[in-house]
Parts: C-alpha cells; sequence; structure tokens
C-alpha cells in the first residue's frame, strides 16, 4: 500500500471519529445523481477504482472524490488486501434508511398545531402537504404568515449557528436561505458574525 493512500485512508478514519454528520449532511451528501450510480454498481458486487471508473466512463480523480464522501458516510468501504475493492456496506445503508423513517415519522403536520389562528391556519392548509411546505406563495400577506411561522420553530433569545437554523427549516421546505434571510428581515430573528437568534 503507498504512502498516500495510507494517508488517506487515515484521514477518512479520523473524519469518521471526529464529525457527527447531522441526518441532513447525509442526505445532502446522498441526493448526488453520481455517488446513487457507484452505490448502484456497489450493491452488484465490489469493483476496483479503474472498474469504477471504465463502468461510467467518468475520470478516476472524480471517482474517488465521490467513493469519499460515501466512505465518509461508512456507506461504502475499501477492503484490505493486494487488490483493493470498494464495496457497499449494507448494514450502515439500512441504519440511515431506518434513521430517516424515523425522522420522519417525528415531524409533526403543521395542521396539527393547536395555537393557531383560523387565517393561518388556512394558508398553512393551502401550502402544505403533511409536513413539507409545497410552494411559496405569492401574495405578501401569505408569506408573511409563513415567514412567522418558520420563526416560531425557534426559541426566543437562543443562540443558533447557521447550519442549525438550515436545518430546522429544511424539515419542512428545501430552500433554507430563502426563509433564514427572510426572519431576518422582517425582524424575527437577527443575525451577527454567523449566529442566529430569535427575537419575537
Amino acid at each position: 500500500m503507498t504512502k498516500s493512500s495510507t494517508a488517506e485512508r487515515s484521514e477518512m478514519r479520523e473524519t469518521s471519529q471526529n464529525s457527527t454528520l447531522s441526518l441532513q449532511q447525509v442526505v445532502g451528501i446522498l441526493n448526488n445523481t453520481f455517488r446513487l450510480k457507484l452505490v448502484g454498481l456497489l450493491a452488484t458486487q465490489g469493483y476496483s477504482l479503474g472498474e469504477l471508473s471504465s463502468s461510467l466512463h467518468s475520470k478516476t480523480s472524480l471517482v474517488a472524490r465521490h467513493l469519499k464522501k460515501l466512505q465518509q458516510l461508512e456507506i461504502v468501504t475499501l477492503s484490505d488486501g493486494h487488490k483493493q475493492r470498494y464495496e457497499l456496506n449494507l448494514k450502515a445503508l439500512q441504519g440511515f434508511q431506518q434513521s430517516l423513517l424515523a425522522s420522519e415519522k417525528n415531524i409533526v403536520s403543521p395542521l396539527e398545531e393547536t395555537i393557531l389562528e383560523d387565517e393561518e391556519r388556512k394558508v398553512l392548509k393551502s401550502f402544505f402537504t403533511g409536513s413539507r411546505l409545497t410552494t411559496i406563495p405569492a401574495g405578501r400577506d401569505n408569506l408573511a404568515i409563513l415567514v412567522q411561522w418558520f420563526a416560531r420553530r425557534f426559541i426566543v433569545d437562543r443562540r443558533y449557528q447557521e447550519a442549525e437554523v438550515n436545518e430546522v427549516i429544511e424539515q419542512y421546505y428545501h430552500d433554507a436561505a430563502f426563509f433564514r434571510k427572510d426572519m431576518v428581515g422582517r425582524g424575527f430573528m437577527r443575525r451577527e458574525n454567523g449566529v442566529y437568534w430569535r427575537v419575537r
């Protein structure tokens, strides 16, 4: 084994041990067409880096970069031995699947809240399907109601890192930046040095 490959595997172990990835980050890594193709190939058998590159008609460096992301999740492992092969870790993949299902069950539909005003409930009913916001309303009043609802997902005066704000918003809508900026712009939250807190 070369020094470079030894260093790379050491780096991967360190990343796995020292970083706790949120479920949202896991989904972000897996939400990539190229990586899903890799998972599909490895679901059938083990492959060397060269074989994967040939099967996907892609440069070795590109394949290696995406494999590294999958190794970070421990979904893909690299076997020891003279001819190293990448293999799919089905146990880890099933674990993420179970976590996703559990997460979805824990996210309550906005319409199940008991503190909603009639107008607020009407707006949420129009733009939510289950726990997911499906579209942004064109009307200013309706949008203001939605932004206020998102602001209430946060505790007044508690400090949140930007990644934490994104994770909360993305439970309901894919574009966290849209509502994150609007909550600040409308005075529901404040931001300083990448830290956010709700003020009303």
